[in-house]
């Protein structure tokens, strides 16, 4: 019995060298590949073009006219950069320090003090502040202008003497690429950044 035992575990242990030899000998082909690549985001920029000399704004009469040509210019400098562009447009007034309406109350309508006539042709009012160009604008293509001039309102009161009319333009844009204007509305555009604090 002894020497069937120790046969048996001659046997076991033969097999088991067998078998780690067996599992030491396989082999396996591997290899390793590294693919580095590098995309890089083009950018979207926008400045405001405006054509007004100052000097013809100082000392006004209501109901005069102001030369104030306002655009805006896609200064991105990547090839997909064409951009969705908005502006917004606020007036203030002020004298000697003092906050005066923006707008003032002609026949129980209101009227602004600064009468802006923009240009619809191609620019559509968003009922939301913003004017919204209708179509994207390149990279080095400039919109048309939004508007031309500024009419301080004939019926100011004397309240607006020697006051002191602010005409604030503030402009943004977001990328077009992969960003259609729903129904073609420009207004349905998605990702406009936050409103800017004044």
């Amino acid at each position: 019995m002894k020497r069937t035992k120790s046969k048996l575990l001659v046997v076991a242990a033969i097999v088991l060298c067998c078998a780690l030899a067996m599992g030491g000998t396989l082999a396996y082909y591997t290899a390793d590949a590294t693919a580095h690549n590098v995309i890089t985001t083009g950018n979207v920029d926008i400045e405001i073009r405006e054509d007004f000399d100052p000097e013809t704004a100082k000392g006004i009469a209501p109901g005069t006219t102001v030369p104030k040509v306002v655009a805006v210019a896609n200064t991105s400098t990547t090839a997909e950069g064409d951009a969705w562009v908005r502006v917004e447009v606020q007036v203030t007034a002020s004298a000697q320090g003092k906050e005066l309406p923006a707008n003032i109350e002609v026949n129980g309508k209101l009227q602004p003090v600064a009468m802006i006539d923009c240009n619809t042709e191609y620019w559509v009012d968003g009922q939301d502040g913003y004017y919204y160009y209708k179509t994207p604008v390149a990279p080095g293509e400039t919109t048309q202008p939004l508007f031309k001039n500024v009419r301080l309102n004939p019926l100011m009161g004397n309240e607006y003497q020697q006051s002191q009319i602010d005409v604030d333009v503030f402009a943004q844009a977001v990328q077009a690429k992969n960003n259609p204007a729903p129904q073609n509305d420009a207004t349905k555009v998605v990702g406009w950044p936050q409103k800017p604090q004044v």
